[in-house]
């Protein structure tokens, strides 16, 4: 059996009893997934946008700008228009 005390038989041990030290899990690296999914103009407008309001994160700031534009800056959607005609009331016709 190898001796754990020493650097090479700790480097030659089985997995199984080799220790993992704090912060060395198996873990994916960090992933911005905001930055993922826009182009390059959007996401710079993005980081723009979290500069001018003094917002912490990225993600916080793209539901800040959803926000904004989902409900607009009174707070409400526009109503919805369905049944509103472009065209006159009244038509009169004259024969």
């Amino acid at each position: 059996m190898n001796d754990l005390s020493t650097p090479a038989g700790r480097a030659s041990a089985p997995a199984r009893t080799r220790r993992r030290g704090p912060g060395t899990a198996n873990r994916a690296p960090y992933r911005n997934e905001v930055r993922t999914r826009l182009d390059d103009s959007t996401y710079e407008a993005l980081l723009f946008f979290q500069r001018v309001h003094g917002i912490e994160s990225v993600s916080s700031a793209l539901a800040r700008a959803v926000k904004s534009h989902l409900f607009g800056m009174v707070g409400m959607l526009p109503a919805d228009i369905s049944g509103v005609s472009s065209t006159l009331s009244q038509l009169e016709t004259h024969q």
